[in-house]
């Protein structure tokens, strides 16, 4: 016999399926909700600590909802306690330099979080990074403002110099080097070169540079009217430096172009406050023989100059390489006994 199945029947079998679907359903986004979960841990994960000894804070949502909570570092158990917000503690102390590994695990009834397991790694470096400084050298003196430093160190960390209120860094490359052009003020710069890795771990160096980017001020003060040798074509120069020591200077003459005379003040006589020259030949063998130096002048023996009109250019450098140039014209005519030299 066959039996009919009214439209109605088959409508609350169909209604009962769905209220059946829709529960089913709403179970899921429930436990799924609720499920516990370990959350963004302390020390983060690839964190890296300078201190050996850490506190590890994992907050746990829903935590109420689990059991047989425990943990490793290491894969050796840890002490583990649940505080009231929620949060699982871990106090370790004398943790080795290296990668660690910590393991939070837990059981619930939550249909997504029967059994669950959370791990993740930080380190530990307790060590400075390491630091050398190849330029520049501890009381470098510069021509130029802009300065090179460089070294090598720890790959990946930061290098910074700093001076007065400034501030250039740079990471260090993974072959080791390094590389800065800061910018300094004129005059005495007290810099400190510091190297920072990942757990701030820091290493510091110091470097005085004095910059001086500005020439001596030289002038020719006279010529030909005072001679160190008797000789009527030989030039003695006579000028004056106002803007530092004349004995760090070093002094060239050109003639044509052609350098004819170079002498260092630190290795000249001494020239006494009435211009004349004090020989210390016999105290100081290495002495320069063309050259005499007192405060603030000098006279340089250029040696014989060539009859007619020269173009003389003396040249004082400074030991920062900076460099002042004058030039005078020497009219010279030895066609009498004693000749005649004057300065145009």
């Amino acid at each position: 016999m066959k039996i009919m199945q009214s439209s109605r029947g088959r409508t609350a079998a169909v209604s009962a399926v769905g209220l059946a679907g829709i529960a089913a359903a709403g179970l899921i986004v429930q436990q799924y909700s609720t499920r516990p979960v370990v959350q963004v841990p302390a020390p983060a994960p690839g964190a890296v600590l300078a201190d050996p000894d850490v506190e590890i804070i994992a907050p746990l949502a829903n935590a109420h909802t689990v059991s047989d909570l425990s943990a490793t570092i290491d894969g050796a158990p840890a002490d583990l306690m649940l505080d009231a917000d929620g949060r699982a503690r871990i106090s370790v102390a004398g943790l080795a330099d290296g990668e660690h590994r910590v393991e939070i695990s837990y059981r619930s009834s939550n249909l997504f979080a029967r059994s669950s397991t959370r791990a993740w790694t930080f380190a530990v470096d307790t060590a400075a990074p390491a630091l050398a400084v190849a330029e520049p050298a501890a009381g470098s003196l510069e021509g130029r403002r802009v300065v090179r430093y460089r070294g090598e160190g720890e790959p990946g960390s930061v290098v910074r110099v700093s001076w007065e209120d400034k501030v250039a860094e740079t990471t260090v490359k993974e072959n080791g080097r390094w590389l800065l052009a800061p910018e300094l003020t004129e005059g005495r710069n007290a810099t400190t070169i510091t190297s920072y890795d990942a757990a701030g771990n820091a290493r510091a160096a110091e470097r005085a540079v004095i910059v001086d980017t500005a020439p001596p001020d030289l002038e020719i003060t006279g010529g030909p009217e005072l001679s160190l040798t008797g000789d009527s074509d030989n030039l003695v120069i006579r000028g004056r430096i106002t803007t530092e020591p004349a004995a760090d200077l070093e002094y060239a003459a050109l003639l044509g172009g052609r350098t004819v005379a170079e002498a260092s003040g630190r290795r000249a006589d001494a020239l006494a406050g009435d211009g004349l020259v004090l020989s210390f030949a016999d105290y100081d063998p290495a002495a320069e023989s063309n050259l005499a130096v007192g405060d603030d002048d000098f006279v340089l023996d250029v040696g014989s100059v060539p009859q007619g009109n020269n173009a003389v250019t003396v040249t004082a450098t400074d030991a920062a390489g900076n460099v002042s140039s004058e030039q005078v014209t020497v009219s010279v005519d030895t066609s009498e006994q004693f000749g005649e030299s004057e300065m145009v």
